[in-house]
Formats: C-alpha cells, sequence, structure tokens
C-alpha cells in the first residue's frame, strides 16, 4: 500500500536524520542550557508536519478499511518496534495520535486488535493524554 510506505520512508528518514544531528553534535551542545542539543533540532518538528500533512491527506480521501488499518497500525505500533534514539522516542510516541482520524474507517475487527495491543504493550498507568484519546477512539463501537 501507497501510505504504509511514505509513512515508513517518513519514519524511517526522520531517525536517520536525527542519528546524524546525535553524531555531529557535541558533548556541550545543550549543556546549561547554553545553545541547543540534539533534542532541539529542528528536524523533529519538520517530521511532524510532514506526517501530520501526509495523515489529514490521508484521512480527507475517504480510505478503505485496510488501507487505514494498515496506516493506523505503523503509527501506533512504531514507537515500540522501530529501533530509534532516545530522541527521536517521544516524536513517535506523539505521531501515534495522527491515527485517529484513520479510526473511524476500521473495521471492528481491526479495532479490536490495535485495542488488543494497546492493552498488551502500553500499560494504563503510563499512557500519556494522546494516548489515552486514541484509545478510547479504539474502543467504540
Amino acid at each position: 500500500m501507497e501510505i504504509c510506505n511514505e509513512i515508513n520512508k517518513l519514519i524511517d528518514n526522520y531517525i536517520a536524520e536525527v542519528n546524524t544531528v546525535i553524531e555531529n553534535s557535541k558533548p556541550s551542545d545543550g549543556l546549561l542550557g547554553f545553545g541547543s542539543g540534539p533534542k532541539d533540532h529542528p528536524c523533529h518538528m519538520d517530521f511532524y508536519n510532514k506526517m501530520e500533512a501526509l495523515m489529514q491527506s490521508f484521512a480527507a480521501s475517504v480510505p478503505d478499511a485496510n488501507s487505514a488499518g494498515a496506516a493506523a497500525e505503523i503509527l501506533i505500533k512504531c514507537s515500540s518496534e522501530k529501533s530509534c534514539p532516545q530522541e527521536a522516542y517521544w516524536m513517535l510516541v506523539v505521531i501515534q495520535q495522527l491515527a485517529t482520524p484513520t479510526i473511524k474507517y476500521l473495521s471492528s475487527d481491526a479495532r479490536s486488535a490495535l485495542k488488543s495491543w494497546y492493552d498488551d504493550n502500553i500499560p494504563r498507568r503510563t499512557r500519556l493524554p494522546i494516548q489515552k484519546t486514541l484509545y478510547k477512539e479504539l474502543s467504540k463501537k
């Protein structure tokens, strides 16, 4: 599916860019609040903005259930399944919220499978507000 390739490409390019930023940074970057370190690099927001635009366009196209399910699954699982530095991890968690508009196109079986994955992999007590919102969407019938 085209959307899956585009999502994975954006994620992989982002992780590669974060790794490059980390490699090129100095140990003193961002130390004591002076300058900016890898966690403050503009690549994080650039990635989010690109992914947001892609997912808004995808959701507006009224995707079929299979495409929507595959896209949502990648976004929801990428923070757990992709190997990435800590500086990229939290942005991969944040992009889970971009799956929310596609949830309405999922079959009940796909919703149930993602909800079950959430239950097994993201403990309720550690869920962020965006994850709680997404979980509520997955729980709707």
